[in-house]
């Protein structure tokens, strides 16, 4: 025959096993919650990291543009003067049309703006 505990002995043994259930289980929600907090940090941390780098970039493309654009207009202002130098070494308007492909109208209108004239017809 076993030996029978009595009620008390029974009672703490359960008390101990209940309480290290508990202890497991508080240990186990604890890291559970700590790699929720983290995953969560992590989460914001690149969301935020993500729509700077969106914000950086739309400032560099914005500056890109524009200094592309400063760029173009000097270029264009350098093809009108050469459009005014054929027609100062006595090209024909028409002539001029024909050597670059530009419509008579486009010519007249690119001879127009450097001679500052009206901008674009």
């Amino acid at each position: 025959m076993t030996k029978r505990q009595n009620g008390a002995g029974v009672n703490r043994m359960a008390a101990r096993k209940a309480s290290e259930v508990r202890a497991a289980r508080l240990a186990r929600l604890a890291a559970h919650e700590k790699d929720v907090e983290a995953t969560v940090g992590i989460f914001f941390d690149r969301s935020g990291r993500a729509e700077q780098v969106r914000a950086d970039a739309e400032t560099k493309a914005q500056k890109i543009l524009a200094d592309a654009a400063a760029e173009a207009v000097a270029l264009e202002g350098e093809a009108d003067l050469a459009l005014v130098k054929l027609k100062t070494l006595g090209e024909p308007v028409v002539e001029i049309a024909t050597m670059t492909g530009l419509p008579v109208s486009g010519v007249r209108a690119a001879l127009a703006r450097a001679a500052g004239g009206t901008p674009d017809t």
